[in-house]
C-alpha cells in the first residue's frame, strides 16, 4: 500500500463525515452571512471557527501550501464580484449550499450545477489565459507568523483564540 492511498482513504472519510454535519445543519455561506448582516452572526461565526481550527490544524500540520493564486486587480474584479453576486442570488446560495441541496434531491440545485460548468470552463479556456500577464504571483505568500515573527503553531493558536473568543461573545445573553 503506497502512501497516497491512505491518505486517499483519510481525506474521503473526511469528507463523507464534513458532508453529513453540513447536510444535518442545512449549511450555506450566503444565508448564513445574511443572517450576520441582518444582526445574527453566531451561525457563521461558528463554521468560521470551525473551518478555520480543522483547515488552520491540517495547514500547520501539513506545513504551508499555497493554495491558488494571487491573481491581478483592477475593474474586472469589480466586475466579477457583481456577476457572482448576481450568481449566487439566481442560484438561490453558495456552492457549498447548492451541493448539499443537490444530496438532498433538489432538481433546481442540479440545474445551477450544470450550469456552473460552461462558466467555469470560459474562465479556465478564455479569461485565464488572456489575463495571465495581469497576475501578480509573489515568490513567497506572506504568512500571519512571518509578519508577527512567531511559529506558525502560535499564529495558529492566536487566531483560533480570537475567533473562539468572538464566537463565545456572540453567543452571550442580551
Amino acid at each position: 500500500m503506497t502512501l497516497a492511498q491512505p491518505t486517499l482513504l483519510l481525506g474521503f472519510l473526511f469528507g463523507v463525515v464534513f458532508g453529513f454535519i453540513v447536510q444535518r445543519m442545512s449549511f450555506c455561506v450566503s444565508t448564513d452571512l445574511a443572517q450576520a448582516f441582518a444582526g445574527n452572526p453566531r451561525r457563521i461565526l461558528t463554521w468560521l471557527t470551525i473551518i478555520f481550527i480543522i483547515t488552520g490544524a491540517g495547514f500547520v500540520y501539513l506545513g504551508p501550501k499555497a493554495v491558488g493564486q494571487l491573481r491581478g486587480y483592477g475593474i474586472y474584479n469589480i466586475i466579477s464580484g457583481i456577476f457572482f453576486g448576481v450568481g449566487i442570488v439566481l442560484s438561490g446560495g453558495c456552492v457549498l449550499g447548492t451541493l448539499r441541496r443537490m444530496g438532498e434531491g433538489f432538481l433546481h440545485s442540479w440545474v445551477v450545477f450544470v450550469s456552473w460548468l460552461p462558466g467555469m470552463a470560459l474562465v479556465v479556456y478564455v479569461l485565464n489565459p488572456i489575463l495571465q500577464g495581469t497576475y501578480h504571483i509573489p515568490e513567497k505568500m506572506p504568512l500571519l507568523s512571518d509578519v508577527l515573527h512567531i511559529s506558525n503553531w502560535a499564529a495558529y493558536a492566536l487566531v483560533a483564540v480570537v475567533l473562539l473568543v468572538m464566537t463565545c461573545w456572540a453567543y452571550r445573553k442580551k
